[in-house]
């Protein structure tokens, strides 16, 4: 809304890019992934300083020696530094509210901790659907934090046979295919792509031209994993056989669709809880 608060104040519209979304958004994201973690360790009404320490102490420590690993292997980026490591204390803040409430459950029933973990949540949904959507969320933000802070990207021409090199991916630029129906022609770029001398899959990327359209479609292949995903882009073609290719290097994007499973599943718990609920009223 700034751009039409300023034109109606000043008369002129004043836009902003993604500089400005980041140096605001990103202080402020950071500070509700804390909150998701601090707010199940304060006992409500009874925040005192000896809950304070034995609630915070045990995250808190694991959580600054992750930090000191992390600036050991590399993790140099302030925001993704501080994002990891507010991760890793909210991974741990509600993780221990699980093993807390499995365990007294266990020591009330007398059952084995599975049995124990599962009555637990059966019992208290809205509580601990709301904790598994906070887990969600540490999930998201790690993959925006690693598909954002540590992105690399490349472009280069290639001649059949010649490679491009990228992270610890090689892409070996194959041939180029051409079909057709009746819609369209389809020229596919065949990559194989290994990683660290050991090939892991094959891409074609495409471009598609369609006979109802003069401008021609760009279908991205794709290679994912939990770590990291590969994108192989087919930006254009020439008459010798070589293509231009772009390639990105996407790390932890998988951990965002993760986390969007995990806020469905923390949903339907809470969900299931309310419409018990409706149908008892």
């Amino acid at each position: 809304m700034f751009p039409v608060i300023s034109e109606a104040v000043k008369g002129v519209k004043i836009t902003m890019g993604p500089p400005f979304f980041n140096q605001v958004n990103v202080p402020i994201g950071l500070a509700l992934l804390l909150i998701t973690g601090v707010c199940p360790l304060i006992s409500w009404r009874r925040a005192s300083a000896k809950n304070f320490r034995k609630n915070f102490l045990f995250p808190l420590s694991l959580s600054l020696l992750a930090g000191i690993l992390l600036f050991i292997v590399g993790i140099r980026h302030l925001y993704a530094w501080l994002s990891f490591v507010l991760c890793t204390f909210v991974f741990i803040a509600i993780t221990m509210e699980f093993y807390r409430g499995t365990k007294a459950r266990r020591e009330l029933a007398g059952k084995g901790y599975l049995s124990s973990f599962v009555n637990l949540i059966s019992k208290n949904r809205r509580l601990y659907g709301g904790y598994v959507i906070h887990l969600s969320m540490v999930m998201i933000f790690l993959g925006i934090t690693g598909s954002s802070a540590y992105q690399q990207e490349k472009e280069a021409t290639l001649m059949k046979g010649d490679i491009l090199k990228i992270k610890d991916f090689t892409l070996r630029y194959d041939k180029l295919e051409e079909s057709s129906d009746m819609h369209k022609v389809t020229v596919a770029a065949k990559l194989t792509v290994s990683n660290n001398g050991k090939t892991v899959t094959h891409l074609t990327p495409e471009k598609r031209f369609y006979r109802a359209q003069e401008q021609p479609t760009t279908e991205v292949a794709i290679w994912s994993n939990f770590k990291e995903d590969l994108y192989a882009i087919l930006v254009g073609i020439d008459t010798d056989g070589s293509a231009t290719f772009k390639i990105f290097v996407n790390p932890l994007v998988a951990w965002i669709w993760a986390g969007g499973f995990g806020l469905c599943l923390g949903t339907a718990i809470i969900l299931w809880t309310e419409r018990r609920l409706w149908r008892r009223s």
